[in-house]
């Protein structure tokens, strides 16, 4: 016995870059890759942020990287 097929479209696809490594990719490119994933419809934005480049000596911070990322989302979500 045979099933019949089914005619569906699937209209989700992933799309994934990678945004944890300091300076890779270069801070000169965030903007314009935060703009790009915005037109083609992105609204939700995941980064992982390896804690040694935030706290990159004992007891000191450096959150200058998420806060730009985070001020990036919040600027290219709200325009889309």
């Amino acid at each position: 016995m045979s099933r019949p097929r089914r005619n569906f479209q699937i209209r989700f696809f992933h799309l994934e870059a990678v945004y944890f490594r300091k300076s890779n990719p270069p801070e000169q490119d965030w903007e314009r890759d935060h703009k790009t994933a915005a037109q083609m419809g992105m609204n939700i934005f995941r980064h992982w942020f390896m804690w040694a480049s935030i706290e990159n000596s004992p007891g000191k911070y450096d959150w200058r990287d998420f806060d730009r990322m985070v001020e990036l989302e919040a600027q290219t979500i709200s325009k889309s």
